[in-house]
């Protein structure tokens, strides 16, 4: 009788636990669905969304978890693991408090800054940016924040930054994975292809033109042999700074030889990769590529009249559709 009743109790706790298996896998099941439909370009989880929609890994696990193969509990359980994990991230680009890109406007300089490494008098007017946050924290960091600059001209985009930072004995091969000052420049959402810039303290900047789809980060060695950059980096006692001027002919937008013009739009991501710790000035989820998270900068002029223009650089029904979606959320 007593070995009976064991028998039981287990055979309860089994079917306990497969129906709570089950009602876990209908949540899993769900969310994804939801996740198909719901996120959009613009979603700050559409970076991670557009990356798994053509992974045929992804794919089969995907297959296997709706148990439209036979497959051996192992391999049903592994599954089950890549399904939790997509979920997982899927999840907190869902619930990330910074539903819009920040908006900001760019002064125009009329006396363009030296480039030497001296951040000094001359950087007088540039917008000034001193807030940081950590990769994936959407929360004000702790630190010392890197104070970064920036402004523009008829023929240069100027970057600045000044960096408490910890500069590893030895430089890895990739700049990402040791320290440096990354800069995104993406003259168009639409088009897709930006420039990556790279300042480390310890060797020669690198200049990479991309273009981030759903396939990975696709590079145009051939479109940067002679870019025309101009740029500074010293050490200091504590970092480093950086200047660059990148001039306006190399972005995809501009290569007819048209001038930018105030009330153009263009999209910036700037990173402090500290030792493999990444701060940006914006609020940044997942990766420092993720177009949702960069800034909107608007070029201004020298007074307010030219400020007024609009933009024919950038798309404006697709920015539309992305408030609508902020909207919606």
């Amino acid at each position: 009788m007593k070995y009976r009743a064991v028998t039981m109790f287990l055979l309860l706790l089994l079917l306990h636990a497969a129906a709570t298996e089950q009602e876990q896998d209908e949540s899993l099941r769900a969310f994804m669905i939801e996740c198909r439909s719901a996120i959009r370009p613009g979603d700050p989880a559409d970076f991670l969304m557009s990356r798994y929609r053509p992974r045929k890994d992804l794919w089969a696990q995907w297959m296997i978890f709706q148990n439209a193969f036979h497959v051996s509990p192992t391999e049903k359980q592994a599954a089950r693991r890549e399904i939790q994990a997509v979920c997982a991230e899927l999840r907190r680009g869902r619930a990330w408090p910074h539903r819009q890109r920040p908006r900001l406007r760019l002064p125009f300089l009329p006396r363009p800054p030296e480039i030497d490494g001296e951040i000094g008098s001359d950087w007088a007017g540039a917008l000034e940016l001193s807030t940081c946050y950590r990769l994936d924290d959407p929360a004000p960091a702790e630190r010392k924040a890197p104070r970064w600059r920036f402004g523009w001209d008829r023929e240069w985009f100027y970057a600045a930054g000044e960096f408490q930072a910890e500069i590893p004995a030895k430089s890895p091969e990739k700049p990402w994975e040791g320290t440096c000052a990354e800069l995104f420049l993406l003259p168009s959402l639409t088009l897709g292809v930006c420039w990556e810039l790279l300042f480390p303290p310890d060797r020669p900047p690198l200049f990479l033109l991309v273009r981030d789809n759903q396939f990975g980060y696709r590079d145009y060695p051939e479109w940067r042999r002679e870019t025309g950059i101009r740029s500074a980096v010293r050490r200091t006692p504590d970092g480093f700074r950086f200047e660059a001027a990148i001039p306006f002919r190399i972005l995809p937008n501009y290569q007819l030889g048209n001038a930018p013009e105030a009330g153009q739009i263009l999209y910036l991501m700037a990173v402090l990769v500290d030792n493999r710790r990444y701060f940006s000035p914006f609020p940044l989820l997942y990766d420092s590529h993720n177009p949702a998270c960069f800034a909107e900068i608007t070029l201004t002029g020298p007074n307010e009249k030219n400020n007024k223009k609009t933009s024919k650089q950038t798309n404006p029904d697709s920015r539309r559709k992305e408030e609508l979606i902020h909207e919606q959320n």
